[in-house]
């Protein structure tokens, strides 16, 4: 498929090699990313951004409302997991559960402190040379302001002034 013509429609069957030859989008457009939907697939969709990365996500209705999941970032996840979690997502709304009312229930059940020490400081060992200062910085200064909060009860405004005070 030859990506040249803006009238074209934006709705093929996703492939990998498909997918990978989809330019970035217009760096002079308003919009930020461009979308592209999937025939075989109703609601799976693809955002690329004027950078050229590549998300797949879910746009949906429940309740009466459209919701939009966003899955995860091209090549990182595959078509076929794209594909998985879009269905999967799907038997949960035919059941009248939100996925991403689930997702958010996820994400709140840990708190600061629980997430710095399962979560990230385990990967900063593994993946930066400087984790030792992730751990001095999150144990000394970050854990005595957010430690017993959950996730989802740190706002922008308590993280500016957290910014603020140092």
């Amino acid at each position: 498929m030859l990506f040249r013509n803006k009238r074209e429609s934006r709705r093929f069957q996703f492939t990998k090699r498909e997918i990978e030859n989809i330019p970035p989008h217009d760096p002079d457009s308003p919009s930020t990313e461009q979308e592209w939907s999937d025939i075989e697939c109703r609601g799976l969709r693809l955002s690329v951004t004027k950078q050229g990365r590549k998300f797949f996500c879910h746009r949906y209705t429940i309740n009466q409302r459209k919701r939009t999941i966003r899955i995860g970032e091209f090549p990182a996840i595959s078509l076929q997991e794209a594909r998985q979690m879009v269905n999967a997502n799907k038997n949960l709304i035919a059941k009248g559960i939100d996925p991403a009312v689930e997702v958010e229930k996820q994400k709140t059940d840990l708190t600061f402190q629980e997430f710095s020490e399962t979560q990230y400081l385990p990967h900063a060992k593994e993946n930066k040379k400087s984790w030792h200062c992730d751990h001095r910085i999150i144990h000394n200064d970050m854990i005595p302001v957010f430690g017993k909060y959950t996730l989802a009860a740190i706002t922008k405004r308590d993280v500016q002034k957290y910014l603020d005070s140092i």
